[in-house]
C-alpha cells in the first residue's frame, strides 16, 4: 500500500512541484493521463468522462499546498474513486502502467522526477 501511495504521489506531484500557479498545468496532466489510460485502457465514453472528472478533482486538490495527512486522505478517495469506475483488470493495468505514464509526463515536460522506494 505505501508502494502504490508513493507512485500516485509522483504521478501528480509532477504538475503542483514545478507549476503551482498554472492552472493549465493540472488540466494538461489530466489529459496526458486520459489519453494514455483510453488507449491502454479501452475505456467506455462514459469512463472516460468519469476518470477525466476524477484526475481533474486530485490534480487541483493536490496543486495546493496540503499537509501530509491532507494528500493521503485526497490520494485514498482518488484511488477509491478509480477503483469504482473502472474494471478490475482495468484498475490493475492502470496501477502497473501508473509508474510508466509519470515518468513519460515528466520526460515530455523536460522535468525530473524522481520516485522513492522504501
Amino acid at each position: 500500500m505505501k508502494k502504490m501511495m508513493t507512485i500516485l504521489m509522483g504521478l501528480f506531484l509532477v504538475a503542483a512541484i514545478t507549476n503551482v500557479a498554472d492552472a493549465q498545468t493540472s488540466e494538461q496532466e489530466a489529459q496526458f493521463i486520459i489519453t494514455k489510460m483510453q488507449k491502454s485502457l479501452n475505456l467506455t465514453d462514459d469512463q472516460k468522462t468519469q476518470v477525466n472528472t476524477i484526475i481533474l478533482e486530485y490534480a487541483k486538490k493536490m496543486e495546493g499546498n496540503v499537509g501530509r495527512s491532507q494528500s493521503d486522505d485526497v490520494r485514498h478517495e482518488y484511488d477509491h474513486k478509480l477503483q469504482a469506475v473502472l474494471k478490475p483488470w482495468q484498475y490493475k493495468r492502470y496501477l502497473d502502467m501508473r509508474p510508466r505514464w509519470s515518468k513519460e509526463y515528466a520526460d515530455s515536460k523536460g522535468k525530473t522526477q524522481v520516485i522513492k522506494k522504501k
